[in-house]
Order: structure tokens, then C-alpha cells, then sequence
């Protein structure tokens, strides 16, 4: 009579130890590269102002969000539950349990076939007849019945064998798969949610979760047709979930976001500009800062917001463990295609497709997330590297041209300090000059048009004097601080490029150095 009060006490947990969890299914799913936001959902009957739901062990409890279709939350719990594996895993168990009855199964039959493949090889009985005629007669009726038997035991014993391997294989596989969500699903998160003001009856109930076992990942193919310069643009996404469970008809949605992370911006930095000339690096800086505000003012309100593109899948179906690919989008934009070569940086002639600016303009700005791609010129691939595709983008480039190359050489380097360049009666100044010759050779059996570019020497101080030549005659961008050749290559010939810089540096910048 003494351990009743305890007993009594013990009920109520005993009870929530032992109640059903809501039946749940996943219903919706935000895929980030990432991870992913899982909306599920369940009828429940409240039970003593309690609702019981299982989330996968590796699902973020601080994301938990619970909404009722009556009454509200007042308080959750959140417990692991170990040796409480997933619901794909132990239904995969399930299986693999079935799969070695009925190995066992065909295992003892094979045994039974192999005994009698004893019994016919050797009979256990001896003949008799009145004549030596009649029992050879007997002998051969015999012997042929042997064979039949034995021909038909061999058919059934391959057959079994056969049959024993295959499920065999199937729970091999079964294994791995098991293995695979084990790792992550071995375990399950109970969640316990005190609840008031529901009432009688089932009350529906939808909650999300951040999981970290479910992504995506963008996969391109970019083609280019160097005849007429199509570009085709198909944009691929890797889904992949471990969550433990199958997600069959989930309306899954695709975010191209990958910081998550990121909520506060960066602080301000001290700029500080020399008494003379100018610095290239914060021009530099100021101009990319130019283009990602103009990148963002171009975005198209219909593809994306503050949180990134998103692509609406539909309802799929995802399984535990997988991977399933699909074809997202589907671009084609023209160009103009031609080879680039930065012949103090590398002897290599890149593959590149310059867009048409009118094209693009006519267009809603394109943006693609980055991720890798497989890239190809006249059906052939060229290259594999990372792709991403944004307002500013003006090119696209598709790996070296493995039949040119550059030979680069510099030819003359001085370092001299004149008489009196400045004024006055001794020097104050000092001449640098540097000279380069790149021969470019092209093995294509057609000619082929090059774009070459070189960096323009930028002064720091504003009294230095720089001069520049260059055989062929070049461009200055001005806004890009470089130069620019435009080349037209003969089949199987070389050319060369001649580029001469001459600096003449004041005193008290030189002396400085």
C-alpha cells in the first residue's frame, strides 16, 4: 500500500513514455545549398494537454516552429531517443529481416535438392530379373531415369543458387542503405508539446524544422557553337535528403541563398589616400561596389527577393538517402566567340564568348547560382570548373584553347637615372623601361580572331611620366586601366606582339623605394 502514491505519480509519465507519436508526413521543403526548411504535418488527439511528434536526429531543435489548428503551445520538451531508429531505417530493417527468411528458406530447399542429388547418384536398392536380357533391360531403364533426375536436380540446384544470390545482393544492399542513414538516423527527437484551449477531438498540427541533412547543389552544362556563337545554358539541381524518412509528394522549393549566415554587414574601414596621385586598388573597389548595387537594383521581382532566386519544383517525390537530379532551367543568348590571352600572366589562350550587350538588355537580368559545370564548344568539352551567371556578366568563358599558346619574352629591362630631367643642376629623376614580345602561335586550320590585353601602368605619383608603344597599335579602356589588341590570326602561323612601358620617376618617389 505504501508504493501506491508512487505508482500513482508514475502514471502520468508512464503514459506520455508509451503514447503514439502524431503520425507526420513531410508536406513542404525549402532546399538551400546548406540545408533545408521541412514543414511536416499530423492529426493528433491531445492527450492529458499533451502532444507527442518525432523529428529526425539530426533536425535543428532551436528552429522548432509549431502552429495548432486550435488552442496554442504553452511549453515543448525535446528529448533523444536512442535505439529509436528513423522510420526509413526501420522499415529498411523490416525488409532485410524478410529478405534473410527468405534466404533461409531457399537455402534448406537447395540442402533438400542436394540430398537427393545423393540419393540418384548412388541408388540404395539392387536389381534381380530370370534372365541376363531382362536385366540389363532393367539396368538401362534405370540408368535413364538417373539421368533424367539428375539433369532436372542440376536445373533446380542453378536456379536456387541463383535465386540465393540475388537476394543475397538485394541484402547487401539493404545493409548499406541501412548503414548510410544510421549514421545519421540512428536515433530519433522526441518532442513533447504541453498544449491548452483545444479542445475534444483530433486537432491538426504543422511544424518546421531547419535540417542540415538535405541540400541542393546547381550543375551546368554550357555549350557554345563558335560558328554562329549560341551560347545554351542548362542549369541542373542535385536534391539530396537524409532526413530518415521518404518524402513522397513533398512541394519542394529551391533557394539560391548560401548565407544564411551572413546578418550583419562589415564595418567600415579607414581610407586613406597618399598627398599625390591616386591609389588604383580603392578605384578598383568603388567600381565593383558600383556594379553590385546596380546587379541588385536589376533584379527581376518575379525570380527573386531579399532571401534569393527561388525555383518552384512542384510536388516530388524525394527518397531517404538519395539523390535525384532535374533539369531547372534552360538558357540560350548570343555571342560573339573568341580566345583571350594575358600574355604576362600566362602563356595560355583562353576560349571565351563575349554576350550581345543588346541581346542582354532586351532580357530580364539572367542570374545563376554558382556550382559546377561541364563546359563544350562545338560538342566537345573543353573544360570542368565552377559557373555563375549575374547582371554584370559580360562573358563566359570555356577553358584553353589547346591548340595555341604564347611565347613570351622581355627583351629589356634599364634602370637609369639621367641628368637634370626635372631641372636643376644634378639628377632628380630616374628612368625605368620595360620591354616584352609575345609571338603567338595558332594551330587551328582556320584563322581565328584574339583579344589580347595587358595591364596600363597607373602613375601614384602625379609628377611621374609614363610612355607607352606598342606593335600593333592598342586600345586604352580607360575605365579598366588596360590595354586591348584585337587580332585577327592566320591558319598555322604566328604573329607578334610587341608591348614597350617607360616610367620616368621623380627623386623623392624613387629614393623611397
Amino acid at each position: 500500500m505504501k508504493r501506491m502514491p508512487l505508482i500513482s505519480a508514475l502514471l502520468p509519465a508512464l503514459c506520455l513514455a508509451f503514447s503514439a507519436p502524431a503520425e507526420a508526413r513531410p508536406v513542404a521543403a525549402t532546399l538551400y545549398p546548406a540545408g533545408a526548411v521541412v514543414t511536416e504535418e499530423a492529426e493528433a488527439i491531445p492527450a492529458e494537454g499533451r502532444i507527442v511528434l518525432q523529428l529526425p536526429a539530426g533536425a535543428d531543435a532551436a528552429s522548432l516552429s509549431v502552429s495548432l489548428s486550435r488552442g496554442g503551445v504553452l511549453s515543448r520538451t525535446l528529448t533523444l531517443l536512442p535505439g529509436q531508429p528513423a522510420p526509413a531505417v526501420k522499415a529498411l530493417r523490416k525488409e532485410a529481416d524478410a529478405l534473410r527468411d527468405s534466404i533461409s528458406l531457399k537455402s534448406s530447399e537447395l540442402a533438400s535438392v542436394s540430398a537427393m542429388r545423393s540419393f540418384w547418384s548412388q541408388p540404395p536398392y539392387s536389381l534381380s530379373a530370370p534372365s541376363l536380357e531382362m536385366l540389363n533391360g532393367l539396368m538401362e531403364k534405370l540408368s535413364q531415369d538417373s539421368a533424367q533426375q539428375m539433369a532436372s536436380i542440376s536445373k533446380k540446384e542453378a536456379a536456387l543458387r541463383a535465386e540465393i544470390r540475388e537476394l543475397e545482393r538485394k541484402a547487401s544492399a539493404l545493409d548499406a542503405r541501412i548503414r548510410a542513414l544510421g549514421s545519421q538516423n540512428a536515433d530519433v527527437n522526441q518532442c513533447v508539446l504541453s498544449v491548452d484551449g483545444t479542445g475534444p477531438g483530433p486537432v491538426d498540427v504543422r511544424w518546421s524544422y531547419w535540417l542540415a541533412g538535405a541540400n541542393w547543389k546547381p550543375q551546368y552544362r554550357v555549350s557554345a557553337d563558335s560558328a554562329s556563337g549560341q551560347i545554351r545554358i542548362a542549369m541542373q539541381a542535385e536534391l539530396s535528403q537524409n532526413s530518415g524518412a521518404d518524402w513522397d509528394g513533398v512541394e519542394l522549393t529551391l533557394a539560391s541563398s548560401n548565407r544564411l549566415h551572413s546578418v550583419q554587414p562589415p564595418a567600415l574601414h579607414p581610407w586613406v589616400i597618399g598627398q599625390t596621385g591616386y591609389d588604383a586598388a580603392p578605384r578598383a573597389m568603388l567600381a565593383k561596389s558600383a556594379g553590385r548595387a546596380n546587379a541588385k537594383a536589376a533584379l527581376p521581382a518575379s525570380s527573386a527577393d531579399e532571401a534569393g532566386l527561388t525555383w518552384a519544383l512542384g510536388r516530388m517525390d524525394l527518397p531517404a538517402s538519395s539523390t535525384v537530379t532535374r533539369l531547372v532551367g534552360l538558357h540560350e543568348l548570343g555571342s560573339k566567340f573568341s580566345r583571350l590571352l594575358r600574355p604576362r600572366q600566362s602563356d595560355s589562350v583562353w576560349l571565351y564568348a563575349a554576350l550581345d550587350e543588346d541581346a542582354l538588355a532586351a532580357k530580364p537580368a539572367l542570374l545563376l547560382p554558382a556550382g559546377q559545370a561541364s563546359f563544350l564548344v562545338d560538342g566537345r568539352e573543353t573544360a570542368r570548373g565552377a559557373f555563375s551567371f549575374g547582371p554584370s556578366s559580360r562573358d563566359i568563358f570555356f577553358g584553353i584553347d589547346q591548340l595555341m599558346k604564347a611565347e613570351v619574352v622581355q627583351t629589356a629591362v634599364q634602370d637609369d637615372a639621367p641628368p637634370a630631367f626635372f631641372g636643376g643642376d644634378k639628377s632628380d629623376a630616374r628612368v625605368e623601361q620595360w620591354s616584352w614580345v609575345s609571338t603567338i602561335h595558332n594551330g587551328h586550320d582556320k584563322a581565328v580572331s584574339l583579344r589580347v590585353e595587358e595591364a596600363a601602368p597607373i602613375a601614384r605619383d602625379a609628377e611621374a611620366k609614363i610612355s607607352v608603344s606598342a606593335s600593333p597599335k592598342a586600345v586604352l579602356e580607360e575605365k579598366k586601366s588596360r590595354y586591348v589588341w584585337t587580332l585577327s590570326l592566320p591558319a598555322r602561323e604566328k604573329t607578334e606582339l610587341r608591348y614597350e612601358v617607360k616610367a620616368v620617376i621623380p627623386e623623392r618617389t624613387w629614393k623611397k623605394r
